[in-house]
């Protein structure tokens, strides 16, 4: 996709969290490559995250893969370790052992698909496409991860032909209204209708090159929760992108490497008339989806 035809905008790089211990206050200079490297070295090698109550031991090369749109999600101001190796972090636990859980799949999938040498063969690259080998391409090397995060902000507007409601009860119908969207999860059902609305044909383009790369229409939101405190749902999809193996999509898989390590957002509002409660209100929702590729 070319970005005058995207539906979706690359989110500044200026926003990726610093991973560092707030113990080294020395200025880095130098790549950015030897920024990560330094950032890295100053995290111990295992750390437990103090997530919403509950503690979860991941080691440091495991995090720093995590997907960049997840880590400023869970590291706003930056990984801070205040005279240890635990962290604070306000983020689901069940998300990331979700995440955890689906990269240990991940990676039984790629070695036992993965092969080199079959590869080399198939293809018979000659001496001039020897730097797209698979021990070059990032492709081959390790399994590759198409993620997709919504965050829905929403807002509840009571009918007006209703008395304005108590602030308790508004409080419930909050609430409830969260409920009736988290059930609504299915990934591509609210895209599909602003799709069928507004006859955008780069978001069809969008769904299209997703349902090649693994998705499927039908597909529900892996992991899908109310934020505590909020009027805010967040919701998160993990597709296995193969690249090697009979079902190998390498096509797909190249045009989707614009993501890597550069997530890109799409947002869009959309509403409905609902009952709650024995009310008719209207519900608007804020959507903003976030795509990248991960290595992991």
């Amino acid at each position: 996709m070319s970005p005058v035809e995207s539906p979706i905008t690359q989110v500044s790089s200026t926003t990726q969290p610093a991973l560092s211990n707030t113990h080294s206050e020395e200025e880095h200079s130098g790549t950015a490559s030897d920024d990560e490297r330094q950032q890295q070295q100053g995290l111990p090698p295992v750390l437990t995250l103090e997530l919403r109550g509950e503690q979860i031991q991941i080691s440091r090369e495991t995090l720093v893969a995590f997907p960049e749109s997840i880590l400023i999600a869970m590291f706003p101001n930056g990984l801070v370790l205040n005279g240890g190796e635990q962290a604070q972090v306000d983020f689901d636990p069940a998300c990331v052992r979700m995440m955890l859980d689906f990269f240990v799949q991940a990676r039984t999938t790629h070695a036992a698909h993965f092969s080199e040498e079959a590869y080399l063969a198939e293809t018979a690259l000659d001496n001039r496409n020897i730097a797209s080998a698979p021990q070059h391409h990032p492709l081959f090397t390790k399994p590759v991860v198409i993620v997709l995060r919504e965050e829905l902000d929403y807002y509840i507007l009571p009918a007006q032909q209703h008395a304005k409601p108590s602030t308790s009860i508004m409080a419930s119908l909050k609430t409830a209204g969260g409920h009736y969207l988290q059930q609504q999860n299915q990934v591509f059902e609210a895209l599909l209708r602003n799709i069928s609305k507004e006859n955008n044909m780069a978001e069809q383009h969008l769904v299209d090159i997703l349902c090649k790369a693994g998705f499927s229409l039908e597909d529900t939101w892996n992991y899908r929760a109310l934020e505590p405190k909020r009027t805010c749902i967040s919701s998160l999809s993990l597709v296995h992108l193969e690249t090697s193996g009979p079902q190998r999509r390498m096509a797909t898989a190249q045009k989707l490497m614009m993501f890597y390590g550069k997530p890109a957002r799409k947002c869009w509002w959309d509403h409905t008339c609902v009952e709650l409660m024995d009310m008719q209100v209207r519900l608007w929702a804020r959507r903003t989806w976030t795509l990248e590729l991960a290595l992991v």
